[in-house]
């Protein structure tokens, strides 16, 4: 329990970032999950209004590793939340997407070893979505020809 503001965003920022820093570690799986389910439930609020949301400014691996994280369903309440943050998915390095591709495919190779095919379809559909959603991000997975 954090006393104060700054203690609270300092905590939050230190689970974020050992979240970062082992992101296929369970915990920190379920930190991302948790952080895409308060996302999803805002229903208007604006991302701001949560400590842990204003984070992903800040973090640009944060917000990559809650997409892939993320629920078909889940993909664009997410993408939204640029709408009222001070960044934008675009100007996300790539090297933060391949680690969130990354991370989430062998978690999910992990879960199911027995159909590796499944999971390829289900990583190669999230990035569908994505780009679907954005199609700027295409560039991420040199998709779209463009520089």
């Amino acid at each position: 329990m954090a006393s104060g503001v700054s203690d609270r965003q300092a905590n939050l920022a230190a689970l974020i970032d050992s979240s970062l820093a082992a992101p296929s570690e369970p915990l920190s799986l379920k930190v991302f999950r948790s952080i895409i389910d308060l996302a999803v439930s805002l229903d208007g609020l604006p991302p701001a209004t949560f400590d842990v949301l204003k984070l992903i400014e800040e973090r640009p691996s944060l917000g990559p590793m809650l997409l892939f994280g993320a629920a078909p369903a889940q993909i664009e309440p997410l993408l939204r939340l640029s709408e009222g943050l001070r960044m934008a998915w675009s100007l996300i390095p790539t090297v933060c997407w391949m680690e969130a591709w990354q991370t989430w495919g062998h978690h999910f190779l992990d879960a199911f070893p027995e159909s590796p095919q499944d999971v390829a379809q289900l990583m190669s559909a999230k990035r569908r979505a994505l780009i679907a959603h954005e199609p700027v991000l295409a560039a991420h997975w040199d998709l779209s020809g463009m520089p």
